[in-house]
């Protein structure tokens, strides 16, 4: 199963957005990573997720370096706040520090979405992911992002962000 979507969608109160989706079911492998695990207030996840990438980046930079996109997976997460992991892929064998620990990705089936966009329009792409998920019958599970471009160099509306849900 396939969906794609790219066009304009009218939200109310936001006007028309532009949204480029490719939504799939696949198979993945799961994925050893350097992470740091953190539970922020809504408003602070952009800024823990920066400094959750960089402080594992410069972990990584004595053991090989990263192996991998920079990912945020969720634990947990409501109005008021998300507990998550953050950090990057690397090479089995990682030497731990007191934040900084081994976390593996689960593998298996899962709905996978890339969105091609700003991140502020990412719970759009989820809404659409969330409606493929009911429309196949489908119960969704973890659920974990991979940032496949760097917002410091990169237009909004040129940032792909790819968005894993696995299925139970």
């Amino acid at each position: 199963m396939l969906k794609f979507y790219h066009g304009q969608a009218y939200k109310p109160g936001r006007g028309f957005i532009v949204m480029d989706i490719t939504i799939e079911i696949v198979d993945v492998p799961e994925v050893v990573c350097a992470s740091v695990r953190s539970k922020v207030g809504n408003e602070r996840i952009g800024e823990a997720m920066g400094e959750s990438f960089l402080e594992t980046m410069g972990h990584l930079s004595s053991q090989g370096g990263p192996d991998g996109p920079p990912f945020a997976f969720y634990h947990s997460f409501d109005d008021a706040e998300t507990e998550m992991d953050c950090g990057w892929p690397c090479k089995d064998g990682l030497q731990e520090s007191e934040r900084i620990k081994r976390f593996v990705i689960p593998g298996g089936r899962v709905v996978k979405a890339r969105h091609v966009g700003p991140y502020e329009t990412l719970m759009d792409t989820y809404s659409e992911v969330m409606a493929f998920m009911t429309e196949n019958g489908l119960v969704p599970g973890a659920m974990w992002e991979y940032y496949l471009n760097d917002p410091r160099d990169t237009a909004p509306d040129e940032l792909i962000t790819e968005l894993y849900w696995a299925i139970v």
